[in-house]
Parts: structure tokens; sequence; C-alpha cells
């Protein structure tokens, strides 16, 4: 899309990172949310809570577990969101099967579409009632069939937390979960033996979405094609954090910030490719861009991509096998199509000699002037490598859609470009870094 102004409005985050929207950057709000949910019937003080349940039970107004409320029924969203205006509010999912299909039988099993939910001062919670038990699935009594994909869950809103929700299911998805809006936290969730997954697991989209964090979630086994990620941002989305997470063998890139996605810190993460599933080693990190509108003949809406400029890659484990297949990259900046207005990706055999063997200096402002690319605001330090990982990134633009070549096409080295500087130290710190 095209390059927009990204505004830091500091009113708005000083009220997210003092109020109850703290929770979301690792500090507990005002009421402290119970650790222990043993006691359901006894509600947190200054919290309304609420509990849902796969169909609804005894009265199925959610006010308590006997009476949980069916989780797609309207009212219940409704109510909670009448709640926050008085105060942060918990949805509690009892554990269970909570079946997804888009088979019409009657009864909508579709998609859980949660929209315009969130207040600014009171946070939404919305969370599995145990650590283990609530179970997001497509229907597996089904065949499995593209014409019978269904997503999983689509929340747009602001301050809210999800939590100890567990995905599964080989049916088809576009994605499995998508969150659009501001201050969302996604934490202690898991994305395992999602075989179908057509784009994402999960993702971030478009220049209203901000101040998104994945942190301590587990994916495993993500994906059928080189199109499949297990976190796909794209298209203007800024500060993501993806913090303390675990990433197990995906079919395409595990992680994916494409178009204008910036402002973001992967940190403490561990990604393992076990070299056994679909596509083998596929890189971790990327930043792609993919440029199929001809500047010389736009056409009416023409959406040009360009890439984001500042990212904190630290701390992270990466482990690929000791073979020989895949590409094995860690983190790349990749461009395919044409070259958007302002900007020059692809390179002439001159310019590429320049990236591959000037001086520092020299690699740096052509990454400046030419790519839009500041070095020193990559931030690429204190990274493990094992097994067959090495501290490699790369960048590579490639003519497509019917763009002539300049001349080069290879990926090139750009490693030694990046800023080592230890900008941070923690996972607390890389969740409030950049604002």
């Amino acid at each position: 899309m095209r390059r927009t102004l990204h505004v830091i409005i500091c009113t708005f985050f000083l009220l997210v990172i003092t109020g109850c929207g703290a929770l979301i950057y690792g500090k507990p709000p005002a009421p402290p949310l119970p650790s222990d949910l043993q006691a359901p019937d006894e509600p947190p003080s200054g919290y309304t809570v609420y509990y849902a349940a796969p169909e609804a039970i005894g009265g199925g107004d959610g006010a308590d577990p006997a009476h949980a409320a069916y989780f797609r029924d309207s009212q219940l969203w409704a109510k909670a969101q009448q709640s926050l205006q008085e105060s942060s509010v918990i949805v509690n999912f009892l554990p269970g099967d909570y079946i997804f299909s888009n088979t019409k039988d009657g009864k909508n099993r579709g998609r859980l579409t949660l929209l315009n939910l969130g207040h600014d001062e009171h946070v939404l919670i919305i969370q599995g009632m145990y650590e283990e038990g609530t179970v997001f699935m497509s229907d597996p009594s089904e065949p499995v069939s593209e014409d019978r994909a269904v997503d999983l869950l689509y929340f747009e809103g602001k301050n809210a937390v999800f939590r100890n929700l567990h995905f599964t299911g080989k049916q088809y998805m576009a994605y499995t979960t998508k969150f659009y809006g501001t201050n969302v936290l996604i934490e202690d969730c898991t994305f395992i033996d999602l075989p179908n997954v057509i784009y994402g697991a999960t993702g971030a989209h478009y220049a209203r979405t901000s101040r998104i964090t994945w942190r301590n979630n587990v994916f495993k086994r993500i994906g059928y094609r080189s199109g499949s990620h297990m976190i796909y941002n794209a298209y203007d989305p800024t500060y993501l954090y993806v913090i303390d997470n675990y990433f197990e063998d995906c079919a395409g890139e595990y992680v994916r910030f494409r178009d204008d996605t910036d402002f973001v810190v992967a940190y403490g993460n561990t990604f393992k490719s076990t070299g056994s599933y679909i596509n083998y080693n596929m890189p971790f990190l990327s930043v792609p861009l993919f440029n199929d509108d001809n500047p010389a003949d736009p056409g009416p809406n023409p959406n040009y991509e360009y890439f984001g400029t500042h990212f904190v890659i630290a701390g992270n484990t990466f482990i690929y096998p000791n073979d020989n297949r895949g590409t094995k990259l860690v983190f790349r900046f990749y461009q395919n199509g044409f070259n958007p207005p302002g900007v020059q990706y692809l390179l002439s055999p001159t310019e590429a000699a320049v990236l591959q063997n000037g001086t520092l200096e020299q690699k740096r402002a052509l990454m400046q002037t030419q790519l839009e690319l500041d070095p020193a605001q990559i931030y690429f330090y204190d990274n493990t490598y094992i097994g067959g990982a090495k501290p490699l990134v790369e960048y590579q633009a490639v003519p497509n859609y019917g763009e002539n070549s300049r001349g080069f096409t290879s990926p090139i080295d750009i490693t030694a470009t990046l800023n080592t500087i230890p900008v941070v130290n923690s996972s607390e710190e890389a969740m409030t870094f950049w604002q």
C-alpha cells in the first residue's frame, strides 16, 4: 500500500501504559487479575465476569458457570461491552470443544466474530477459565475440503487480552485468528496441528491496527504451502511485538511482516525446523513485498508495497537441522515484482557490487537512499544459532509480473550493515520498545 505517516499519539499511549491496558505490556492493571480461578463463583473485585460455553447451560445468561451463555450469543457480547463502560470485564470460556463449521444446518457454527469491543480505560479479558481445556477446533466429523473452509476467531477492538485458548483442526482456514484494532495481547495460547491454514494461524493487518502483542504462545505444524504462515502481518500495521513464543515447523515463512509493517520487535522466541515438515526449513522471519501493479500503467487503484524499516530481532534461538535442504534463513528482506514509485528495489550489477563489496558506509548509504531501509534502525543481535542455523540476514529483489530485470537477482548478505547495539535486554523492555 502507499506509504503512510506513522504518528505516535503520546497522550493515548500514556493512558494505555498507566491504566488497565498496562496489562498488555507486562504490568498488572488495577485492579489485579486473580491468579486462582478455582472458585469462579467469587468474581474478582473490580471486574465484571461472564461465562461462556460450547452450548448454553441453565438459563444461559452468562452470570455464572451454571448458567454459562452460548459463546456466539450476541447478547453475551453486548452485555460485556456495556459493562466495559463501568469496569474491566472477564469473559471466561468453560473447558470444552468449541466446534466450528461453515455447514448450514439451521444453526450458525461459523467464525466467532467480535466487532467494536473494548474501552479506552477498562480492559476486556477473553480467556479459557483454566490454562488447559478450552479448545477452538474445526468440526472433526466433516470431510476436509477448500469449499468447507472456516476461520475460528476474528476480533476488532481495543484494549483486550486473549488467554488460555487452544486452536486446532484439519479443515481449511484462511486465517485461524485475525486481530484488528489497538492494544491487544494474545498470550498463553496454542496453535497446533493446523495443516490446512491457507494464509496464517494468526496475524494483524492494515493501518488501523497497532500495538498487537503475541507473548508466550506455542505454534506447531502449520500450513501446507509456501504461502502458509504462523503469524502473517501485512498492509501497514505498526508496533507489533512477538515475545517469548515457541515456533516449530511451518510450510511457509514462520513470521511475516509484509508491506510497511513497521516498528516491530521479535525477542526471546524459539524458532525450530525439524526438517521433516512440508517444504523443509523455510525462513523464520521475513519482510516481503509483492508489487504486482505497474507504475507505468497503474490502473484505478494501485497498491504499492514498501518495506518497514524499524525492527528489533534479538535474544531469539534459531534451530535448523544439519542437512542441505531448504533456504535456512533466519531473517530476510525480499522484493518481488515492479519497483514502486520513489524507490529502486531491483538492483543493477554495479549497485549489487556496492552492497556486496563496498565499504560499510557505502553499503548503508545505498540501503538508505535506494531501498529506503535504514540499517541504524534494524537491530540484530544476541541471537543463538543451533544446528544448521547461521547468523545471516539477506536482501533479494527479483522482477515479476512483467517487470524487466536490471541485471542482478541473487540474494545478498546484509548482516554486517545492521545495528548490533543491545537496545533491549529483557522481555519487559522489549514489550515497550519503539514507544
